[in-house]
């Protein structure tokens, strides 16, 4: 495990008492909550626009995010705009907030070639990134309210709890973070009944 070494001065120059990181012999502090800054990925895409299909820019796609997207519906003509490209000019990842989330979603093409995020690749990520487990160290410091018995962690608790009941879909939209960072906007409703 590699090591680190903070190197300060002794004494704070401009009051002359002893900086409380001095201690060689300990680590620095860890932070109490966890890092919530959004990492941006490398741009796949100039600095121009990038499009979103219009099925996801509006609540065209009936979607409940605490279920499974239903990606396979028999024939091919049926779920034929599931597999289309998700933008235009065509993303290999890209990036969705949510005001309910502090951090964001990464959707990557799921298939190597073409490499091209899909509709279909959005709708999965975005389960699968709402049912994964909060730690403890998560929920007790994004649920710092929920103290009593009934509301004591356990592993089964999912992000899905931050929602608060908006489960539907309402479509994506573009964001001021970036050409390849969209919104993601859910309404009340769906069928996940508590954590």
């Amino acid at each position: 495990m590699p090591t680190f070494e903070i190197v300060l001065h002794d004494e704070d120059e401009v009051t002359g008492q002893e900086h409380p990181l001095t201690n060689n012999h300990s680590p620095p502090f860890a932070p109490t909550t966890p890092s919530m800054n959004c990492i941006p990925l490398p741009r796949t895409v100039g600095r121009g626009h990038v499009a979103l299909h219009p099925d996801l820019c509006s609540n065209n796609i009936s979607f409940d995010v605490s279920q499974p997207p239903v990606l396979d519906l028999g024939s091919p003509s049926h779920n034929h705009w599931l597999h289309e490209p998700a933008t235009y000019p065509n993303l290999q990842s890209l990036t969705i907030l949510s005001k309910f989330l502090p951090w964001p979603i990464v959707v990557h093409a799921s298939l190597p070639r073409p490499s091209v995020v899909t509709i279909a690749d959005i709708l999965s990520t975005v389960h699968k990134n709402l049912i994964t487990p909060m730690s403890e160290h998560e929920y007790k410091v994004l649920c710092p309210n929920s103290g009593g018995p009934r509301y004591c962690w356990n592993p089964h608790v999912t992000r899905l709890a931050l929602l608060r009941g908006h489960y539907e879909w309402a479509g994506l939209s573009p964001s001021f973070e970036g050409p390849e960072v969209f919104f993601l906007h859910l309404h009340l409703g769906g069928s996940f009944s508590g954590c």
